[in-house]
């Protein structure tokens, strides 16, 4: 009997650890397969991924950029900003500003009068001698009421009263025409009154509506220096 024991302690004892060797290799051989496969997994889905990511990057890269118009269905056309060229700009005039006010004033280049100047004179009437006509000469086809001339050492004051079927319109353009020809500026006036002057000359009209017609009247202070 002790030696049934003994022969069969050996072959029991090989059989245990043959069944926990057995359970090691499967172990192991799972746990390599999980590794292959999964390695496996790897190879397979890397170009995959970086596909995905070249995708996005070119996605981004093409998407709409500034300057370009897009809509559904048609292509994208660039559109480009106009290049500025130097001195290629016009500046507008100045707001408010007119054409006279950028011109320079004419000015009186010379007095109008010239010693000696005339005695003080009144007419009813007419003209008095010594009348300054080729600054305060009367419109065509007016009557004169009144004319004066007063002198004292280089100047002169004159002065007229004349009745006309004219407009007030029609005598203050006139009248602006000539001082303007003469070199005068204007001087500032309203509706009734105009005046305009030079260095040696200032000289004003005002008009006034009459049961008998349209009275104006001319009066100017004129020097010879």
């Amino acid at each position: 009997m002790g030696t049934t024991e003994g022969a069969d302690a050996p072959e029991t004892k090989t059989r245990a650890l043959t069944r926990g060797m057995r359970w090691a290799l499967i172990g192991i051989a799972v746990i390599v397969a999980a590794g292959l496969i999964w390695a496996g997994s790897l190879l397979v889905e890397r170009p995959g991924a970086g596909g995905s990511a070249d995708t996005a990057r070119s996605g981004s890269v093409q998407g709409p950029t500034q300057g370009t118009t897009e809509s559904p269905g048609t292509p994208t056309t660039p559109t480009t900003a106009p290049t500025p060229v130097d001195g290629s700009e016009v500046l507008p005039p100045e707001t408010g500003q007119s054409d006279a006010a950028r011109l320079p004033e004419r000015t009186q280049a010379s007095p109008l009068v010239a010693a000696p100047l005339p005695p003080d004179a009144t007419a009813q009437g007419k003209l008095v001698d010594g009348f300054p006509t080729s600054v305060a000469a009367p419109v065509a086809g007016a009557e004169i009421i009144y004319s004066s001339i007063a002198s004292e050492g280089t100047r002169m004051q004159a002065g007229l009263t004349a009745r006309t079927e004219q407009s007030a319109a029609e005598i203050a353009d006139h009248y602006r025409a000539l001082w303007a020809s003469l070199g005068l500026a204007p001087a500032g006036g309203d509706d009734s009154t105009v005046s305009y002057s030079g260095p040696f000359t200032s000289i004003s009209l005002t008009t006034s509506e009459t049961a008998t017609g349209l009275v104006y009247k001319l009066f100017g202070t004129l020097r010879t220096e």
